[in-house]
């Protein structure tokens, strides 16, 4: 009887280490961080919006406050050469369904900066109280194209008209 007891505990030290190897790569995975999209917070300082469609069809920005640690937002502000930012909606706005995102809508369209311009999203809320529009949004851009290490990179942008 302790042969057998004995020979069932050696049999089971290989399975016990390659259970604990499996775990150590479990942590090893759990334990990497997923690094934020890089930010610009700016304001409008106009844009146009579409009461029929509910879409923010242009945004200005005539600058950005830029923090010396953002690569991102530096590199806007030279390209554009103190020229504002313009985004121009080029596709119909697409409502987003609830959890999907914490915006209501995006558009699809082009952020001019100086000479260059960009593929971008525009994710946004609009509200309309009291004949005034307010909106926020998110402005995505791919990091790739700004030479950017991340893979996206966002201006977050606010604005209101009375």
């Amino acid at each position: 009887m302790k042969k057998i007891v004995l020979m069932m505990l050696v049999a089971m030290i290989p399975f016990l280490t390659i259970a604990q190897k499996r775990s150590n790569k479990n942590k090893e995975l759990q334990t990497e961080t997923v690094k934020p999209i890089p930010n610009v917070n700016t304001k409008a300082s106009s844009f146009n919006f579409d009461r029929d469609t509910k879409t923010i069809t242009q945004v200005v920005i005539d600058k950005l406050d830029c923090t010396k640690e953002n690569f991102f937002c530096a590199v806007l502000m030279k390209e554009a050469r103190k020229k504002p930012l313009i985004f121009k909606a080029e596709k119909k706005v697409k409502n987003l369904k609830p959890g999907e995102s914490k915006f209501k809508s995006k558009v699809a369209g082009i952020l001019a900066v100086g000479k260059n311009e960009y593929k971008v999203e525009l994710f946004f809320n609009a509200k309309e109280k009291d004949g005034s529009i307010s909106f926020i949004g998110n402005l995505v851009i791919e990091g790739s194209l700004l030479d950017a290490k991340e893979s996206k990179v966002m201006i977050t942008v606010k604005g209101m008209q009375k």
